[in-house]
Parts: structure tokens; sequence; C-alpha cells
């Protein structure tokens, strides 16, 4: 076991020392750090192009998949706040969540077929971009303090309305810590995601 540096990019370090560590299994397809390291940085390349910088809203509109995980990375890496939206919505509730937040980009799965409008005023990224863009090194990188904005979710919308929710690092920390604490999870058990991700 080695110690993460809060100065050094924590995938970088990780694919460094453990290149073969597989860190994500997704519907038969398992990616290993340095794998994960080289898709996160292909997504990191469409930031740069869509210029996206800190706090920016990046939404992705998509099922649980390998490009979700991929772009939230990303995003993070960035800077920038990722804003997972519920597919179930109609489109005309998606983009009302998307001006909500005043998204920049929006990664979203083609095969959802949404945003047959032509008048929207996002760029939007189709899911298989993501893995076919060339890979680039990662030229800044952001300090990610416990305070700072890690998500913005919206509530389901059952008692009316869905509200936005801003989500720091210290939630999400404290949240995991928690779940990890109470199931008490060794580091060679598989942790299995079947919730959706928004």
């Amino acid at each position: 076991m080695f110690v993460i540096s809060p100065y050094k990019d924590w995938l970088i370090q990780l694919s460094e020392k453990l290149p073969d560590k597989e860190l994500i299994s997704f519907n038969g397809i398992d990616l290993k750090s340095g794998e994960l390291l080289k898709k996160r940085n292909s997504v990191y390349e469409i930031l740069h192009k869509n210029q996206i910088s800190q706090k920016d809203a990046v939404a992705i509109i998509s099922d649980n998949s390998l490009e979700f995980v991929v772009e939230l990375l990303a995003i993070w890496t960035v800077g920038a706040v990722p804003v997972p939206i519920n597919i179930r919505q109609s489109e005309n509730e998606i983009i009302e969540q998307l001006d909500f937040v005043n998204a920049k980009l929006v990664f979203t799965d083609s095969k959802l077929n949404l945003f047959n409008n032509s008048k929207l005023k996002f760029n939007i990224v189709s899911n298989d971009e993501v893995f076919n863009n060339s890979e680039a090194a990662v030229s800044e990188e952001w300090q990610i303090e416990p305070e700072s904005l890690a998500l913005l979710m919206f509530t389901s919308g059952a008692s009316g309305t869905p509200k936005c929710v801003e989500i720091t690092f210290r939630n999400l920390i404290s949240s995991a810590g928690s779940v990890l604490k109470l199931l008490k999870i060794s580091p060679h058990e598989t942790w299995l995601a079947t919730l959706p991700f928004y």
C-alpha cells in the first residue's frame, strides 16, 4: 500500500505504482488504472477544446456506464462541476435544468435520442466520441479542497419541481467513508453500484 500525495494527480500516481490494478468493471469490460488514466485524459482534451474551466457546469446525461465515470473524473480534473441529469425526464425538463445550472457542455448517450432541437445554446458531446478522442496529457492540476463543489444534483421532484443541490467533496467523502465503515468493505472486495449515478 502506498500513500497518495495531495499535490499530484491521484490517478497518475496510481497508474505509475499499480498500472495493472483493476479499478472498474462494467458489462464485461475491465479498466485498469493505466487505461482509466488514458481515457480520462482523452475526455480532458475534449473539455480543454471546449474551453471548460474551473467552476463551469458540465452535464452528463447517460445511464450508468464507463463513459459516465470517465467523464466525471475528467470534469473534476479540470476543476469544473459535474451535473448528472436524470435521463427519465422529458427533453424540456432536461433543458430547463441545463439552463438553470448554465451548462457549458453536455455529455450525452446518443442512444437516448435527445436534443433534436438545433437552437440549443450549449455544446453537446456524444458518449460515442469520448473513447474515440486522442489522448492528451493533463496540463494543469486543480487542487481539490474539501469544501469545493463536487456535484450539482437535482432531486427527484417527487414532492414537486426537482431542486438543485450543491454537494461538496467533503459530503462525498463522508458518505463513502460511512458506507465503508458500516459495511466493512476491504480493498480486496468489489463494490456494486446498483442505483443510477444521477
